[in-house]
C-alpha cells in the first residue's frame, strides 16, 4: 500500500484510504471469492477515518457470526470508549519533523539552486 494517509491542506482532515473511503472499503471487502480476512487493530478501524461506523458494524457482524478473534466485543467497546477519553491534542503544537527530515519545499529550493550550468563540462571518473 502506498502512503496510508494524505492531505494537501494542513488544516484539512487526513484522508486514510480505505479507513475514510466507503467505496474503497466496499471494494476491498466484496471482491473476495470465498474468504475475507481483516487483520488489524479493531480499535483503530472503529476510531480512525470516515468509515468508523461501517467498520464497527462490520466487526459487530463478524462477532455475531463467530468470526471475531483476538478480542471480545465488550472489550472492543470498552477500548473504543477509552481511546476517545485519552485524546488530548494540542492544535497549537508546533509541527513535528523527525530528525533528518527535509520538507518538500526545501528540497525544491535546494534542487533549483544546485542545477548544473549548461556551459560547465561534466567529467566522468573511470577506474
Amino acid at each position: 500500500m502506498e502512503d496510508s494517509f494524505r492531505s494537501s491542506d494542513p488544516d484539512e482532515k487526513l484522508y486514510f484510504e480505505f479507513l475514510s473511503d466507503p467505496k474503497l472499503m466496499n471494494t476491498a471487502i466484496t471482491r473476495a471469492k470465498s474468504l475475507v480476512a481483516v487483520v488489524g487493530d479493531p480499535v483503530s478501524l472503529c476510531t480512525v477515518g470516515d468509515c468508523q461506523r461501517l467498520w464497527h458494524d462490520y466487526i459487530r457482524r463478524c462477532n455475531e457470526k463467530g468470526g471475531l478473534f483476538g478480542i471480545k466485543m465488550n472489550e472492543l467497546e470498552r477500548e473504543i470508549k477509552n481511546s476517545f477519553r485519552k485524546v488530548n491534542l494540542n492544535p497549537d503544537a508546533p509541527e513535528f519533523m523527525p530528525s533528518g527530515h527535509v520538507k518538500t519545499e526545501d528540497l525544491a529550493q535546494e534542487s533549483s539552486r544546485s542545477q548544473p550550468d549548461d556551459d560547465l563540462a561534466v567529467e566522468e571518473i573511470s577506474e
